[in-house]
């Protein structure tokens, strides 16, 4: 709908509130509402009334992975979900799948049903906070994984994959924050979303190394390690980068990253076991170089 601005008085111009929403929120002569910039948006909220929660029903028996659907769901900013259950041990699964979704819980079960509920509401005030202890968890995961590079332990490697579930769970949080409350500037939003999820696919790759540690006798050549030492370098600046950019690091940026892609091509000359070291050490050194174009375009606006 288009609305015609007033102007009061030579300075303040008002524009007028649709009356099908003045009357769903009950809105009187001199009470106030909250207004938000959002860059070439302005976003009107009664402080009387919350935002409707969003409900979504899945039936068992027509998807066959709904676990995933369900962490879909809560990245989307879904609040309740509502299942339709094939047999009562599928709660089972259920649970395990919300155990990484920060704030869902079963609220109600029953022998052929049972409900999701969000039981905290995800505040724009914990994104930058979480989203940098992801960045740090990410590089403890990367020096974790040299570690065993140079010399496995069992115990170390089960760490390093658990530590990949918690990345989850926190850039879930973080999309789920992004797409269900957003950022004052809509495009930066996107940026930000990209961040999220190459930072969630780098430790999926970390993940896959342990795994393949796990899986195997064979010891790592010196080039394979000296490749992910280069890698951790690489991940470190694209942190520096984020949190402290200045134009004049840019060329830095290009000459390290050539660099790093020398060297790992390098790697894909070796045989067996290192080559599929090297092919997760290549899709670590592309996902952080993919995620430099949201943070450039974050600072650089």
């Amino acid at each position: 709908m288009r609305r015609k601005v007033i102007q009061l008085a030579g300075k303040t111009f008002v524009i007028s509130l649709p009356t099908s929403w003045v009357k769903q929120y009950n809105i009187k002569k001199g009470e106030e509402v909250d207004v938000t910039e959002k860059g070439p948006m302005l976003e009107i909220i009664s402080p009387k009334n919350q935002k409707p929660k969003e409900i979504f029903s899945i039936d068992t028996g027509k998807i066959n992975y709904y676990e995933n659907y369900i962490d879909y769901l809560y990245q989307s900013g879904i609040d309740e979900v509502e299942i339709k259950l094939q047999n009562p041990e599928m709660v089972k699964g259920i649970q395990h799948a919300i155990d990484s979704l920060l704030g869902f819980e079963i609220v109600d079960k029953g022998q052929s049903y049972c409900i999701i509920r969000n039981v905290s509401i995800p505040s724009k005030e914990e994104f930058n906070p979480i989203l940098r202890r992801t960045y740090l968890h990410l590089k403890e995961m990367s020096l974790l994984t040299i570690s065993q590079l140079e010399k496995r332990n069992e115990e170390d490697l089960g760490i390093i994959v658990q530590m990949e579930k918690t990345n989850n769970k926190f850039t879930d949080f973080l999309k789920r924050i992004l797409n269900k409350e957003g950022t004052e500037d809509p495009v930066k939003t996107t940026y930000l979303y990209c961040v999220a999820r190459d930072l969630e696919r780098v430790a999926d790759e970390y993940r896959f190394v342990a795994k393949l540690l796990l899986s195997s006798q064979k010891q790592p050549s010196k080039e394979i390690i000296n490749g992910y030492l280069r890698l951790h370098d690489y991940l470190s600046f694209t942190y520096e980068l984020f949190y402290d950019f200045k134009k004049d690091k840019i060329d830095r940026f290009y000459k390290t990253q050539k660099e790093v892609q020398a060297v790992i091509s390098e790697l894909f000359k070796l045989k067996d076991f290192d080559v599929r070291l090297a092919h997760h050490a290549f899709s670590i050194e592309r996902q952080l170089t993919e995620m430099m174009g949201p943070i450039f375009l974050l600072n650089m606006r």
